[in-house]
């Protein structure tokens, strides 16, 4: 009877640990990215009565006589299985479809998630609600290279934000087909890094090739000279001297004049003066001035500052893979550009990471280490943008294991009540 009370007593404390579970996943039904949890008992020591016996020539043989000592719990186990996902609309959270976390940095640890519910901070960097850095890829100026997660850092956009550009372009030697490298054709040249950038005129020799900044393209008037332009380094400008020549006749002339009050400069294009001509009206669209009369014309020749409008980040968008595109305007054209991508760590047992709350968790002893990659490569899922996954809680499950936990419980209280009326007859046995 003693074994029973004690047996009992474990078989209360094991079903009260089941409920704090079960309490646990209930209460964060709502919670994003949290992934339930499930206890499983197994028998504790039993006390052999009498061993087992060999069969022998007479007799057969018998098995031990062996007494449970009740129970424990065998493991509390995370359930990572995928939940459904919640559109927000907020651009900048993300929902991880299959296998697979979100790596975070607070400075001092790594962290994983499967909550994507992201925020920009004031200097643009994505971050969890706990303000912890979404870490993973940044692609500079050139986003046609692989994305490299060997090294990480943090992802970080601000709104406004200008175009990553060379400091140097140089033209590469023609392709034997078209498009390729840069070339649209035999003789004209295109590049985002030269959108919204002037060149200086000695590098921009308008005898050979016109330019236009709206749109970044260089055209060769011949193809001798496209093919003489292997290698050209050219330096881009934010601003510049340029010189507005005199209007002569006959027109259209070869200095850019239309007419006696019209003057069109391609290379203009996207740019604004710092101090407009008297009588002048300019559309930076076209790269043209264009002024109220003759006389207005004649005296405007001269030297002027230009300065012209970096594309800065309007809007962004995150796609299957984690690669957060950004569109890049400066009111005359739009760009696209890769911005970064998200990392995304998958472990060969993630459910042994440890939950350190928050959302997140960290490697531990049984999780094996974090391989990192891009979403959609290597087992990992894909990310859906502008949604966060929900709690893989199940109430109807949770309420069926919270009965099943309670009758259990009772039934143990209950043999503990009969073991002690048992005792309480062996008691009243000497009156």
């Amino acid at each position: 009877m003693m074994r029973s009370l004690f047996s009992s007593i474990a078989g209360l404390r094991n079903h009260q640990t089941m409920m704090d579970v079960i309490g646990n996943n209930i209460a964060n039904v709502n919670t994003v990215g949290f992934k339930k949890s499930t206890v499983t008992f197994s028998t504790m020591l039993s006390q052999t009565l009498q061993g087992a016996s060999s069969p022998t020539n007479t007799l057969g043989g018998t098995n031990a006589k062996q007494v449970g000592l009740g129970s424990t719990i065998a493991g509390i186990t995370q359930v990572m299985n995928t939940s459904s996902t919640q559109t927000t609309g907020i651009k900048t959270n993300m929902a991880e479809t299959g296998a697979g976390f979100f790596i975070l940095s607070n400075g001092n640890q790594t962290l994983y998630t499967r909550d994507g519910s992201f925020i920009q901070d004031a200097d643009g960097n994505l971050v969890s609600l706990s303000g912890a850095k979404v870490m993973g890829f940044m692609w500079g100026m050139d986003d046609q290279i692989p994305a490299d997660f060997s090294s990480l850092a943090p992802i970080t956009f601000p709104e406004g934000s200008t175009l990553p550009l060379a400091d140097v372009v140089t033209i590469p030697e023609r392709p034997a087909t078209y498009p390729g490298n840069g070339w649209l054709s035999e003789t004209v040249y295109a590049n985002d890094n030269l959108i919204g950038r002037g060149i200086d005129p000695a590098e921009l020799d308008l005898d050979v090739m016109t330019f236009n900044s709206g749109t970044g393209v260089i055209t060769f008037k011949t193809v001798t000279d496209a093919i003489d332009a292997k290698d050209l380094d050219i330096h881009p400008l934010t601003e510049l001297d340029v010189t507005l020549p005199s209007p002569t006749g006959p027109f259209p002339t070869a200095d850019g004049w239309a007419n006696e009050t019209t003057y069109t400069n391609a290379g203009w294009i996207g740019a604004s003066f710092d101090e407009l001509p008297e009588g002048a009206v300019w559309n930076p669209s076209t790269g043209t001035l264009t002024f109220n009369t003759t006389t207005a014309a004649l005296a405007a020749a001269g030297t002027y500052d230009l300065r012209w409008t970096q594309p800065t980040l309007a809007s962004f968008s995150v796609d299957q893979s984690g690669v957060i595109t950004g569109v890049y305007s400066n009111g005359i054209s739009s760009i696209i550009h890769k911005i970064g991508q998200v990392a995304i760590a998958s472990f060969n047992n993630p459910a042994g990471l440890e939950a350190v709350g928050g959302n997140n968790y960290i490697v531990s002893n049984n999780s094996g280490i974090a391989h990192i990659g891009a979403a959609g490569t290597d087992g990992r899922g894909t990310i859906i943008g502008s949604a966060v996954e929900m709690s893989n809680v199940e109430l109807a499950e949770e309420m069926t294991s919270m009965i099943i936990s309670q009758r259990g419980f009772q039934a143990n209280a209950r043999t503990i009540t009969v073991s002690d009326s048992l005792l309480e007859e062996l008691i009243n046995l000497k009156r």
